[in-house]
């Protein structure tokens, strides 16, 4: 994405952890281990990274899904249960949630 030869600043500039703030919204993250694309060590950064401000976060990381799992199939995958886990989330978020306060 930011090419052979990133500068430092593109680096900083494309790394949502480096952009965490209080005004950041409650985070849902879903990572597989065995992503070609995306390093699930990307997805922990982040967690990390908003915990620290602190900002509600949910992380779910699962062995398989390779990259793009939520579109598509995902059969016989325990990834597949994704799309109930941030429903669930979702449904247990307070009414105003943007404030990061439980």
């Amino acid at each position: 994405m930011l090419g052979l030869h990133p500068d430092e600043a593109g680096i900083m500039r494309h790394s949502p952890d480096q952009h965490v703030n209080t005004q950041t919204p409650p985070t849902f993250l879903v990572h597989a281990v065995d992503d070609p694309s995306v390093s699930v060590e990307n997805s922990m950064v982040m967690f990390s990274a908003l915990k620290a401000k602190p900002i509600t976060v949910e992380m779910y990381l699962f062995e398989n899904g390779k990259h793009g799992f939520g579109i598509r199939g995902t059969m016989g995958l325990q990834v597949a249960v994704w799309p109930q886990l941030v429903h669930a989330w979702l449904s247990a978020l307070p009414v105003d949630s943007t404030s990061n306060k439980k």
